[in-house]
């Protein structure tokens, strides 16, 4: 198995499929020698001043390229929950979105070339987003900032979460109604848990922090690498175990393409920016700022080299990807 997640042995859980394989999550690997830089964003005098032109070039995307994509905020809009809707019994349609119109084209047309690999990553259960971007062939998917990975022949592996963060996570578990009766949504994902509140009013969201204030570790407090950490996300707070991330599945990427390969990792939140990092030297991070985002939105420090807004920048991104030599070249549309 390739990536940050090694096979160590099959292991009987009644709550799993039968097919899927749990796996140990090791520390995090780096790579093992500096890669060599691609500088695209530092034009020669003759070159292009728009950053977009110089990334396009023909030289440079004549090589392999690769594609990673976060979904929620930068594929399909992020969408608030009514609160009449905050239970149910499939609770995972409570969160399901589409992606924007145009966009599953263009990622098919890209995928079709035999030079290009599309790798999608987000927080949410891998098959959760298979599901959601009903891409054919199957595609590969990281779920779970990770801690899910969805291969391209079904086949879905999770890293087994450390038993004191399996016991903070259930401690969280046990203030699910007292959440939901304060007007979060509870979205329970295996190896983390998020609790939404986007959309919910000022003296709601107190409320849920205040539920929350045990999980939020204090700035200058000494982490347990074998526990948990809450993360915040536009509109939530996400509790999950330290281990597998985002970054970490970038790492996992760059160690399987050559280094000439050309990299660029797309995402919107806050858990996007250790991948952005991750990716430093070997490609492009792209914030995308999602339809509807204040106009001061731009202004939060980030770790990327572009920002686009969804759809219209995003698509004519994934359009001009698509013209390049060796791609099928097709009008964008949305």
């Amino acid at each position: 198995m390739r990536g940050p997640l090694h096979r160590t042995h099959r292991l009987t859980d009644a709550t799993h499929d039968d097919a899927d394989t749990m796996l140990h999550a090791p520390p995090l690997h780096r790579v093992d020698s500096p890669p060599p830089r691609i500088h695209l964003l530092k034009p020669a005098a003759d070159a292009p001043a728009n950053p977009l032109d110089q990334l396009f070039d023909v030289r440079l995307l004549s090589r392999r390229r690769v594609l990673i994509l976060d979904y929620d905020g930068t594929l399909a809009p992020l969408r608030a929950v009514p609160a009449g809707e905050a239970r149910g019994e499939r609770p995972e349609s409570r969160f399901a979105t589409a992606p924007y119109a145009g966009t599953r084209e263009l990622l098919a047309r890209i995928r079709s070339h035999p030079a290009a690999r599309v790798v999608f990553v987000s927080g949410r259960p891998a098959r959760e987003m298979a599901d959601m971007l009903a891409l054919s062939p199957r595609p590969e998917i990281f779920g779970v900032h990770g801690w899910e990975h969805l291969t391209r022949s079904g086949q879905l592996v999770r890293a087994i979460v450390p038993a004191q963060a399996r016991a903070q996570l259930d401690a969280l578990r046990a203030l699910q109604v007292r959440l939901e009766t304060a007007g979060a949504i509870f979205e329970d994902k295996h190896a983390a848990i998020a609790v939404h509140w986007r959309g919910r009013n000022a003296e709601q969201v107190r409320a849920i922090r205040a539920l929350l204030a045990p999980f939020e570790t204090p700035p200058d407090a000494p982490a347990r690498l074998d526990g948990v950490f809450a993360q915040p996300f536009d509109g939530g707070l996400e509790v999950r175990p330290h281990g597998p991330s985002k970054a970490s599945v970038v790492r996992s990427v760059l160690r399987e393409e050559s280094r000439d390969a050309v990299v660029a990792y797309f995402g919107d939140d806050l858990s996007d920016e250790e991948a952005f990092r991750a990716l430093a030297g070997r490609g492009i991070g792209v914030r995308v700022l999602p339809a509807g985002a204040p106009r001061d939105a731009a202004r939060r420090p980030t770790s990327a080299q572009l920002t686009l807004r969804a759809p219209d920048e995003l698509h004519a991104f994934l359009g001009r990807w698509t013209e390049q030599p060796g791609m099928p070249a097709a009008p964008v549309t949305s």
